[in-house]
């Protein structure tokens, strides 16, 4: 019935710093029954990720399927990797299997996620079922609730603009309707190739479906990180209509929103100052909150400047069919 699918990259040695091991994303996989892994690994970093992930499959009685992303499609991103998984999947390496469940590789099922992903799973029109992707502390929520705003309708916002395949599974009939509508997954869009796939399946119009208990994202606030999505994929952002908040990019629309958008991250520092800081200690909370509010602030400049020139920003199920030029 499923397919479990990761997409790694240097896995082993970058979950050290989170406080998890792959061995323990993979254990709570167990839940679900499956007896076929489908791995994309671009690791640059030896072969430890590839060793954890033999041992793990051997030792639980999993087989294994394991590639580098396709070289049909370029130099290796996130979007040709989740692309080859899809190719791995729908032929015959999937042996024609229902579902294929995409998990993080930072990320933990809660206890009965499958107990509750397998009632959808049996709704015929569902074409996407996808799980909360909770903190693994409780910063972003108190702050949220402190301003008035709940946090699961806020992870539901972010999932709908932003999409995301942190535990997410997608039915085969979806996957194929979309390849063959669509295409492949666009190589450049790296970061939002989970954005792109969660709106291909929901233009063409199955349903979705949300997993209360959901998962544990255990590095989704990594104060070392600095905001991915700046430059060039701020620009492919607007021109998909991806966000990667809860701010509509279709308000872009508004030239006199455009200009106000520019402060949100202006305000925002001192709040968010203040969760870094609860979180991480002063020392570091204080610079990683500067960074991540200067990344915002570089982003809506972009948009802003984008919006002067008089591109308006894309409506995604539009943007898809013409290839990100809508």
């Amino acid at each position: 019935m499923v397919v479990l699918s990761l997409v790694t990259r240097n896995s082993a040695s970058r979950l050290r710093a989170s406080g998890i091991s792959l061995e323990e994303v993979l254990d709570s996989s167990l839940q679900v029954p499956f007896d076929l892994m489908i791995v994309v690994d671009d690791s640059d970093e030896g072969e430890g990720t590839r060793e954890a992930l033999r041992g793990w499959a051997e030792a639980r009685g999993k087989e294994l399927v394991i590639s580098g992303s396709d070289p049909r499609y370029g130099r290796p991103t996130r979007a040709t990797a989740r692309q080859t998984a899809i190719d791995l999947f729908l032929g015959s390496a999937g042996r024609g299997e229902e579902w294929l469940l995409f998990l993080d590789d930072d990320v933990v099922l809660n206890p009965g996620w499958w107990e509750e992903a397998r009632a959808y799973a049996g709704e015929p029109r569902v074409g996407l079922i996808w799980g909360y992707n909770f903190d693994p502390v409780d910063y972003r929520r108190r702050f949220l609730e402190g301003i008035s705003i709940d946090y699961r309708r806020y992870l539901r916002e972010v999932f709908l603009g932003r999409g995301g395949m942190h535990d997410t599974m997608l039915r085969r009939g979806a996957l194929e309707e979309v390849r063959g509508r669509y295409g492949p997954i666009p190589r450049d869009l790296h970061v939002f190739e989970d954005a792109w796939l969660c709106h291909a399946v929901r233009c063409l119009g199955w349903e979705y479906r949300i997993v209360e208990r959901g998962a544990v994202h255990y590095a989704p606030w990594d104060p070392r990180k600095s905001a991915e999505v700046t430059g060039r994929l701020a620009r492919l952002a607007y021109r998909y209509g991806f966000s990667d908040s809860t701010e509509s990019l279709s308000r872009y629309d508004s030239l006199a929103y455009a200009l106000y958008a520019w402060l949100r991250p202006v305000a925002g520092f001192v709040p968010m100052a203040s969760v870094y800081a609860r979180q991480y200690g002063w020392r570091r909370g204080l610079p990683a909150a500067a960074r991540r509010q200067y990344d915002k602030l570089r982003i809506r400049m972009i948009w802003l400047g984008m919006r002067l020139r008089g591109e308006r920003p894309g409506r995604p199920c539009e943007a898809l069919a013409g290839g990100g030029r809508a």
